[in-house]
């Protein structure tokens, strides 16, 4: 038997061993089509830490976030590695390490009020490691660690996890006139928000601390009455302020992309039903983590009515009522759940912004306590002192389980290794999805110009080799763009007017016709595709903005073209 003592100090090496086995693939992971493209390859602007790409970060809202405690670390990345992806990915996995660590202190914290008086520490120490373990070495983990763009989520989970262990501590204190431990979780949810605005959520998580393991208040109206619960209410008072105002910032720089997530307004039906589905689609994911997607495509028309969306709502409700009727005799369940709704409902319908209805990272934060919970059932099982089923035969169960999660996650590491690999396996799980479809086409065309050989050489990969199955408008378009990305203006011509003799309403092969005019100096032609897209899509910002440049060149005025957006990118 290992001592107490002993067992927790080999709780950490554990755990580092455990990740660095899991994720080391990601080392060796490129940037992929899929904002990296934008945010590093692109963009000059985040490269060092200079005044000039200081005041960048701390101004842009590029893509439509507002993360300049993400685009610094970037910066710092640029000064030490350049543009090598290794250095990018290094950093993520470092900063899910020390996620990882973070996770088990708050697992300690939160499993402690259930330990007995004595002989509890072996227990809560197991316990504490698997809930970590789980929450570290789960597929949905992947996208956020393999991604370099969603550096952002980890960041806010990092200062989510020290701002929640600083409250624990401010709460634990036996005197009321010290509050160092208080504005320490208040700064450091600060910066959560400024790495990511998914933070929003997170004093909805300080609540159901305070209901467990805190029990300041109870799931009732007359226990936040009472004195203690007004204190506690006015705790969050600074919180709830800083959230609102992320929020408001949030909304306007992301505005088009909320409004119109898919270049068409979404009503409050398809809102709703998109809400329910989240819920239900993220738990199942995190009980369930099999066809596993860079994307989940939202695609309209969308009906609310349609039996996965009432599938996917119906066991979110069944699992959230669950919760609430067993809120006194299992408070822990009922935080833990709330918790989870809390984290995944900014990124829901409510607030939908991107081609995405759901998404892998979405549960980095929201599965925490759903870990935890998996966490106390090993150490109550120590507390127990149960002889049946053996301590021997219940690590089995546990190391299997935890090995079955690493090699998933070990895996799913591979998918994110280039652009090819990432929407290959995205057209795998969804062979319809028409962003997939057409980021594959330009992910290969950069990876493999095309050669004096075959004159469709990369793009045709893109569609025949895989057998990507799309509709004949979207075959032509997508290598429309494999051309026009690689400056073969001629060719990506020929394939936008195939495309359009399929489908005369495709609004983006005429905005792209447009483009493909302006460069080969054709701005009458240009003018008239930009407008012709405009009839089809007046949402389209893009065929707006260019249309007005064309206008502009050449002296004429289009009544079409009085108002211009901007544009949006993943969530």
């Amino acid at each position: 038997m290992i001592p107490p003592t002993s067992l927790r100090a080999l709780v950490p090496p554990i755990l580092v061993l455990a990740l660095a086995a899991t994720f080391y693939p990601v080392l060796g992971a490129d940037f992929v089509h899929w904002d990296d493209d934008v945010n590093f390859l692109r963009n000059p602007h985040f490269r060092g830490l200079g005044l000039t790409q200081l005041r960048w970060m701390l101004s842009t809202v590029t893509l439509g976030h507002y993360t300049p405690v993400a685009w610094l670390t970037f910066g710092a990345d640029y000064v030490v590695w350049g543009l090598r992806p290794l250095g990018y990915h290094l950093t993520n996995v470092l900063l899910h390490g020390l996620n990882t660590l973070l996770a088990y202190a708050l697992a300690r914290r939160l499993l402690a009020p259930g330990a007995p008086p004595s002989g509890g520490e072996p227990g809560l120490t197991i316990g504490a490691a698997f809930a970590a373990l789980v929450f570290a070495l789960h597929p949905l983990r992947v996208e956020s660690v393999a991604w370099v763009t969603e550096r952002r989520g980890l960041l806010a989970a990092c200062f989510c996890l020290a701002s929640a262990l600083a409250y624990l501590r401010d709460a634990d204190r036996p005197a009321r006139g010290d509050r160092r431990w208080y504005g320490a979780s208040l700064g450091l949810f600060g910066l959560a928000l400024l790495s990511k605005g998914l933070a929003v959520a997170f004093p909805a998580a300080l609540v159901a601390l305070d209901v467990y393991p805190l029990r300041r208040v109870a799931w009732s109206m007359a226990s936040w009455r009472a004195p203690g619960g007004r204190r506690v209410v006015r705790e969050k008072l600074p919180f709830v302020a800083l959230a609102t105002a992320s929020s408001l910032g949030t909304a306007l720089a992301a505005w088009d992309a909320i409004a119109r997530p898919t270049g068409a307004p979404l009503g409050v039906l398809e809102r709703l039903a998109l809400l329910g589905h989240a819920l239900g689609f993220h738990l199942q994911k995190t009980i369930v983590p099999t066809d596993l997607s860079p994307l989940y495509e939202l695609k309209l028309p969308l009906w609310p009515l349609q039996w996965t969306f009432v599938a996917q709502a119906t066991l979110g409700i069944l699992v959230v009522g669950l919760a609430v009727r067993m809120r006194r005799r299992w408070p822990a369940g009922l935080a833990a759940v709330l918790a989870f709704v809390a984290f995944i409902a900014p990124v829901s319908g409510l607030m939908q912004a991107g081609p995405q209805m759901a998404a892998d990272r979405y549960t980095y934060v929201a599965a925490l306590g759903l870990a935890f919970l998996a966490g106390a059932l090993p150490a109550l099982y120590w507390w127990s002192g149960l002889t049946r089923p053996r301590p021997a035969v219940v690590a089995v169960l546990l190391a299997t389980v935890l090995m079955a999660l690493g090699v998933s996650s070990w895996r799913q590491t591979h998918v994110w290794h280039d652009s090819e690999t990432l929407w290959t396996r995205a057209l795998e799980v969804d062979p319809t999805s028409s962003v997939a479809a057409h980021n594959l086409a330009v992910g290969l065309a950069v990876v493999h110009p095309l050669g004096a050989g075959s004159p469709e050489a990369s793009a045709t990969l893109a569609i025949r080799d895989r057998d990507v199955r799309v509709d004949a408008a979207l075959r032509y378009f997508n290598l429309a763009v494999s051309f026009h990305q690689n400056g073969d203006l001629e060719r990506a011509m020929a394939y936008y007017a195939r495309a359009l003799a399929v489908d005369p309403r495709f609004a983006e092969a005429w905005n792209n016709l447009g483009g493909a005019h302006v460069a080969r100096g054709e701005l009458r032609e240009a003018l008239g595709a930009f407008v012709r897209a405009l009839e089809i899509d007046p949402a389209s910002d893009g065929a707006c903005a260019n249309g007005q440049r064309t206008a502009a060149a050449l002296g004429v005025t289009v009544p079409a073209l009085a108002r211009c957006g901007g544009g949006r990118g993943a969530g």
